[in-house]
């Protein structure tokens, strides 16, 4: 049945019976696991063991008609869930790096501020003068010489 403003040859939405929803998102994503495993679950309920013979699955052409469309669904609905995984892998990877950017960024504009600094210039200016004295000193100082042994024994 149709109205005035739908066209008859709209898209009719179905939910997915694993996900329980029209997409994967994140409050839906852990359910969608969860009935997946559960359906793998009733799968291997339903062949049983190699110890019982009780069991007579997929006799039927329907039969196994019927179970390959449950294991479509099955994997369909892991490729969803982890294609969804992936993109909210992928958005915190872009996220973190976006972040340690702006860091180094921010430590990057600090210290271009320090070394424009007058203050931390003149700073600067001064431990540089002290190590040139220093090196100066060493440099123009002859080391102290112990006197000869043989000259404190004659005096």
């Amino acid at each position: 049945m149709t109205t005035d403003s739908t066209p008859r040859d709209s898209e009719i939405t179905l939910f997915h019976p694993l996900i329980h929803d029209v997409a994967v998102n994140s409050g839906n994503f852990r359910d969608g696991l969860n009935n997946a495993a559960a359906t793998l679950h009733m799968l291997a309920d339903l062949f049983g063991d190699a110890e019982t013979d009780r069991y007579s699955a997929l006799d039927s052409a329907a039969a196994r008609h019927g179970m390959f469309l449950q294991l479509q669904g099955v994997a369909y609905a892991l490729e969803a869930i982890e294609a969804y995984i992936g993109r909210e892998a992928e958005a915190a990877s872009e996220g973190r790096e976006a972040e340690r950017l702006a860091r180094q960024d921010r430590r990057r504009a600090e210290e271009d501020a320090l070394a424009e600094d007058p203050e931390v210039i003149k700073r600067r200016l001064i431990l540089a003068g002290a190590m040139a004295d220093i090196f100066r000193k060493v440099l123009s100082d002859p080391p102290d010489r112990p006197a000869d042994a043989t000259q404190t024994e004659t005096l």
